[in-house]
């Protein structure tokens, strides 16, 4: 579908028909980390973690750089670091609740995980989230069936300022899962003074962190590319395009801490209407307005989704807080 160059396509192909083997790790540390995290364990998450990074950093050197495998090797690395993370993940987890096993345990977990009505509140829940989920990757994948269209330099140059995007999700993320835990709590003892408290303290770390971000890539933003890749005429791409990526943990930063606010106060509903509006009516409007600019196109309309996602949200928080209806 994406109209790809065949050089494109072979190398796709063969990182997919690898890296897809590692889908139920992937799926299943998901699970592992968002238990933990619920249960304000943040130390083992941050562990599993570091030892997924590191053993995929270290296997992408030896499978990469040693056994030249190309982009083979950059597959099976994080193949193999998903695997070997699951492995820590479940043993984590068999030695915090080890202490809670009793006789017809299991039989009975089987029976209500089986059990509908128990299972239909998950389940919905994780049709809304799976919906609000399903929104953010269409502006991603729209970015790169775009870029694809407007050549091999500029997809590549999008590929490494997604990496800026992801050094903002690294320190927002974090931030996100405290106020997810924190909000949870304070949703089971009924405090709204705690929950408001926990948002307050959230979003003002989270704009310390983007303004320190801000000024890093405005300072660093060149020379953090060209650590990235190599290759000047991609480095030239990127650069141009800089600017978008030194304003967006601004646009950004209201998104990430109120998808943790409603994730603890279980509000999937509004997580997913707030993400279809940012997609429908800001993110494709604002590129379709732009589209003339090329790549500038893309890249300010997901500065336009991103901050709609966070304003979208703080709005309805505000609505429901107005309502006092935050804690039902």
């Amino acid at each position: 579908m994406l109209k790809a160059t065949e050089e494109v396509l072979f190398y796709a192909r063969q990182y997919f028909d690898i890296r897809i083997w590692s889908a139920p790790a992937a799926l299943i540390n998901m699970v592992l980390l968002g238990w933990l995290l619920g249960m304000q364990n943040a130390k083992a998450p941050m562990f599993l973690l570091i030892i997924t990074n590191s053993i995929n950093i270290l296997l992408d050197v030896i499978f990469v750089v040693v056994f030249e495998w190309g982009v083979a090797g950059v597959a099976w690395a994080s193949l193999c670091a998903d695997y070997i993370a699951l492995f820590c993940g479940l043993f984590i987890v068999q030695r915090m609740v080890s202490g809670f096993y009793e006789k017809g345990l299991f039989a009975r977990l089987l029976k209500e995980i089986l059990n509908l009505k128990t299972l239909a509140p998950f389940l919905l829940l994780n049709r809304d989230i799976f919906i609000r989920t399903l929104c953010l990757q269409v502006t991603f994948t729209f970015m790169t069936i775009q870029g694809v269209s407007l050549g091999d330099d500029i997809v590549s140059a999008n590929s490494v300022l997604m990496h800026f995007l992801l050094i903002i999700s690294f320190s927002m993320d974090g931030l996100a899962y405290a106020v997810e835990a924190l909000v949870g709590k304070s949703i089971g003892e009924r405090s709204i003074r705690k929950l408001k408290e926990s948002i307050y303290l959230t979003v003002f770390w989270a704009t310390l962190f983007s303004v320190l971000q801000l000024l890093l890539f405005y300072s660093f933003g060149a020379w953090i590319i060209t650590q990235i890749t190599s290759i000047e005429v991609v480095q030239q791409e990127a650069i141009k395009y800089l600017p978008w990526l030194i304003i967006i943990p601004m646009t950004s930063m209201l998104g990430f801490i109120f998808d943790g606010v409603f994730i603890g106060m279980t509000r999937a509903v509004d997580m997913r209407n707030a993400m279809i509006f940012s997609l429908c009516v800001v993110y494709f409007p604002v590129w379709f307005i732009f589209e003339e600019q090329g790549n500038h196109a893309l890249w300010i309309a997901m500065n336009a989704f991103m901050f709609a996602r966070g304003i979208s949200l703080l709005w309805i928080y505000r609505r429901l807080s107005h309502k006092q209806a935050l804690i039902v």
